[in-house]
């Protein structure tokens, strides 16, 4: 099998040829589904899923992929490889778009709610990707560190208990953006935005992919709420926005923090 720096080498030749695709996907209610967009030579289009394929399945071979479950369930090498650039990579992963399927005989009611998203750049995040599971490459643990109970970010703390249950990565954004709220002085939207997501991961009235829903909604909140007014996507926000309400809108203990985030997102 390849290693890790034939691989990287292997996806770096294709980045100017698939420079005009992109990896999309699309998930909630209707299902997930991801597919390959954007023009391109079929050839080439074939080779760079012949190494996704292959990178998919040494992606099973890396320890800090373990804590990942949405990468280490997922039985397609080519699918792994595309969770692996979305969970692993920063700012890898652009949400485009959030929906709600409504019933045909009554279109007031809402039978389920469907998200998608996309990444550019597929074959120069591929490499990137690969440049991290390097074995002589560290793993990067700036913003990470573990104590015997609980995985610390910069600004969110994780009980270990629930580690492979929600997505790290997404809560890892999470801090990233919060750090950045905190350097432009808002400490009061950093400390709101650290209360509701350590209490929304904790809530044991939640079950796993309703946490992770919510946690992928939050990074997107948060993410907008740095934006200048005029290039926020105020569509989906609002829309967002009333998913997060109606996820919690059964749990006591969520209302009263999210009712103090709600207005410092200023969205």
């Amino acid at each position: 099998m390849l290693s890790w720096k034939e691989l990287e080498e292997d996806f770096f030749k294709l980045k100017d040829t698939l420079q005009s695709s992109r990896i999309d996907v699309q998930w909630g209610d209707s299902g997930e589904h991801w597919r390959i967009a954007g023009s391109v030579d079929k050839t080439v289009l074939q080779r760079f899923k012949q190494l996704a394929c292959i990178a998919g399945e040494k992606l099973l071979e890396v320890d800090q992929v373990k804590n990942y479950k949405e990468i280490i369930n997922e039985n397609a090498p080519e699918i792994r490889w595309y969770k692996g650039i979305k969970n692993l990579l920063d700012n890898s992963f652009e949400f485009k778009l959030y929906g709600t399927m409504r019933d045909d005989k009554n279109n007031n009611n809402v039978t389920g709610h469907i998200y998608a998203g996309s990444i550019y750049n597929i074959a120069e995040y591929s490499a990137n990707l690969c440049l991290k599971m390097m074995p002589e490459e560290k793993d990067n643990k700036k913003n990470v560190s573990i104590t015997n109970s609980t995985l610390i970010f910069n600004n969110i703390n994780v009980d270990r208990s629930v580690i492979g249950a929600i997505n790290t990565a997404e809560v890892k954004q999470i801090d990233i953006t919060m750090s950045k709220i905190k350097n432009s002085g808002n400490e009061e939207l950093t400390k709101a935005v650290k209360e509701f997501t350590e209490a929304v991961i904790s809530e044991t009235k939640l079950n796993n992919d309703t946490k992770n829903q919510i946690i992928e909604l939050i990074s997107f909140l948060t993410k907008q709420s740095l934006l200048n007014k005029e290039k926020r996507q105020n569509s989906i926000i609002k829309a967002v926005l009333a998913h997060v309400e109606s996820l919690i809108s059964t749990i006591t203990l969520l209302l009263p923090l999210w009712t103090k985030l709600r207005p410092l997102l200023n969205l």
